[in-house]
């Protein structure tokens, strides 16, 4: 599976260690050069310096040709974007992070799936529904 990660924080970075692990073959993007060059250094992916929401880097990265996309940088915007243009590709599958209660994904003025997610992350309501397991 061809599987395109943008952002290369502490969640990007592991995803692409656990999947590169399981002998998919994955692709980071991130716009820190350090990342990249510790990434490059660590882990046997193939890395796209640039912005995660920029046409261009996801054309580097080869986006048409990816069968998902896991958009998990800090900007809710750079991940709901580049779901948008992995949706404009086919990628079928597109995971967002998204932690704004903007977003939310009850909103009657926001369609998510019309955005091209196909999966949403929201950290804040996850971790919320966690500790309401717990009591």
């Amino acid at each position: 599976m061809k599987i395109v990660i943008i952002g290369a924080g502490m969640v990007g970075y592991n995803l692409a260690k656990h999947f590169s692990g399981l002998a998919h073959n994955i692709t980071v993007i991130e716009r820190d050069k350090e990342l990249c060059e510790q990434i490059n250094s660590k882990l046997d992916v193939f890395v796209v310096e640039g912005v995660g929401s920029s046409p261009d880097v996801l054309e580097k990265a080869d986006i048409g040709q990816a069968d998902m996309v896991i958009a998990v940088t800090p900007s809710d915007e750079t991940n709901l974007l580049a779901c948008h243009f992995a949706m404009q590709n086919e990628v079928p599958k597109r995971i967002a992070r998204v932690k704004s209660d903007i977003y939310k994904t009850d909103s009657k003025h926001v369609s998510i799936e019309k955005l091209g997610v196909t999966s949403l992350i929201e950290p804040e309501r996850e971790v919320m529904e966690r500790i309401l397991q717990y009591i």
